[in-house]
C-alpha cells in the first residue's frame, strides 16, 4: 500500500546491450508492471533481474547470479566483469578485448510521463577496474542514443559519446555515486 500522496511507479521496459548473455534486448513489460519470467536454465532469466536492479541500485550491495548459489552452486556469482565481457563458463569471453555495455529501464508514474535510467560500464578484461556512468532523462528508452551505427552494424555507445549526445542537457552522470543518488531521490 502506497503512502498518501506517493507516487507510484512501474517499469514499462528494459533493455540490455552486451549485457552477459544479450546483445541488444528490449523487454515489454505490460498492464501495470508484472512480470513472469519462464525459460530453460542459462536463457536469461536472472541476468534480466540482475539488470533491474543493477540499473536502479548502481550495483551497491550486489551479487550477481545470486540464484545459483541459493540453488546450491559451489561456484561464487558472477562478477560485473564477466557481464561486461559477456564471459561463459564454456566458451570464455565474447568479447575478450573487452567491452561496453548497458541496462536501462524506462519507468513511468502514474501521470504516464516515461523516464529512462541506465548505467554504462565498462572493462578491458576479467581484471580490469570496471568504469560506470549513470543515465536519467525524462524521454522513452529508444531517445537515449546506446548504439552507433558503423559499417558492420552497430556497437555501444562510449561514456565520451554518451556524453557528448547529451551536450549541455542535464542526463548523463560521469560519477555514478551521484546517479545512485539521484535515483533515489527521484524513485
Amino acid at each position: 500500500m502506497l503512502a498518501a500522496g506517493a507516487e507510484q511507479y512501474t517499469i514499462r521496459r528494459i533493455r540490455l546491450i552486451n549485457f552477459h548473455n544479450f546483445v541488444d534486448e528490449t523487454i515489454e513489460i505490460r498492464n501495470g508492471g508484472h512480470l513472469f519470467l519462464l525459460g530453460d536454465n542459462a536463457s536469461g532469466k536472472t541476468t534480466l533481474l540482475d539488470a533491474v536492479h543493477y540499473v536502479l541500485t548502481a550495483g551497491e550491495s550486489m551479487e550477481f547470479n545470486s540464484a545459483a548459489r541459493i540453488a546450491g552452486s559451489r561456484e561464487e556469482g558472477r562478477r560485473i566483469q564477466g557481464v561486461i565481457l559477456r564471459y561463459n563458463v564454456d566458451t570464455g569471453p565474447l568479447n575478450p578485448a573487452g567491452g561496453v555495455t548497458y541496462a536501462a529501464l524506462e519507468i513511468c508514474g502514474r501521470h504516464g510521463t516515461p523516464t529512462t535510467i541506465a548505467v554504462g560500464m565498462r572493462a578491458g578484461g576479467m581484471d580490469e577496474k570496471v568504469h560506470r556512468w549513470g543515465i536519467i532523462r525524462e524521454c522513452p528508452l529508444e531517445r537515449i542514443p546506446f548504439l552507433v551505427p558503423e559499417l558492420q552494424g552497430c556497437r555501444p555507445a562510449s561514456r565520451e559519446e554518451i556524453r557528448d549526445a547529451f551536450g549541455s542537457a542535464s542526463g548523463y552522470f560521469a560519477n555514478i555515486t551521484v546517479y545512485q543518488r539521484e535515483v533515489a531521490n527521484r524513485f
